[in-house]
Formats: structure tokens, sequence, C-alpha cells
């Protein structure tokens, strides 16, 4: 069992995540910024972070984003944690350009929106292997 921790604005699709990766017998930690993702990061063992790149508020996209978050997580000390970069703007040339910066800064994988739960849980079950060896 692992615990994945999800930065995602979207209330209805974060918890479709949520559930599919319960079925799984994983558990979750649902965030909808960067700054109360980093803070469940630091108190809770997360084994893995799937992080929406653009996150909305009240005022259109806010700054308290996926970008945010990875290239913190990538500096901070557990660094190793997978992360998959989720995003409805990957697939045109402005938002490969997003998924490749978003890769730079420490994204392992990207997925684009919308995406079959089953996906998300085959690339996550990927990274924890590969974390593990």
């Amino acid at each position: 069992m692992a615990r994945f921790l999800i930065l995602e604005d979207d209330t209805q699709f974060a918890e479709l995540l949520a559930a599919s990766i319960r079925e799984a017998d994983h558990d979750v930690i649902l965030c909808g910024t960067s700054s109360a993702a980093l803070e469940a990061f630091e108190k809770e063992q997360i084994d893995i972070v799937i992080a929406d790149v653009f996150i909305k508020d009240d005022e259109g996209f806010s700054q308290d984003g996926g970008i945010v978050l990875v290239s913190t997580l990538k500096q901070a000390r557990r660094a190793d944690t997978p992360v998959i970069a989720i995003s409805g703007a990957f697939g045109n040339y402005a938002g490969d350009h997003v998924a490749s910066s978003i890769v730079t800064v420490g994204a392992d994988v990207t997925l684009t929106k919308p995406f079959e739960p089953q996906e998300l849980l085959e690339v996550a079950s990927r990274l924890l292997e590969r974390r593990l060896c």
C-alpha cells in the first residue's frame, strides 16, 4: 500500500482519482494548493505525488500550483519521491512546452487529462517499483 498526495483544484476530478486509488488499496491525501500539499508532504510519509500543473482560484490561474510544488519537492530532502504531473493543457504547442518545463524541474512523468484512472495507477505502479529498486 502506498500513500498518494494529490494536488488538484477540480474537486470532482480529485474525488474520482482518489476513489480509484483507494479502490486499489492505497491511501490518498487531497490538496487544492501547493502550499497545502507541501504542508501535507512535510507531515506525512508520502510515497508518490500527483500534481495538477495549473491550479485555478477565484481570480484565475494561481501561482500556487503544480510547478511550484514539483520544483520545491525536488529540492527538498525527499527529492526521490516520484511525481506525476497532470494537465489538460498538454498536447498542443504551448502545453508541450509546459510539459517539457515541468519535467525539467522534476516531474517524472506527465499525463494529459482526461485519462483513465487505470492509466494513472499503471504509471504510479511503475514509478513506485522503480523507487524500490
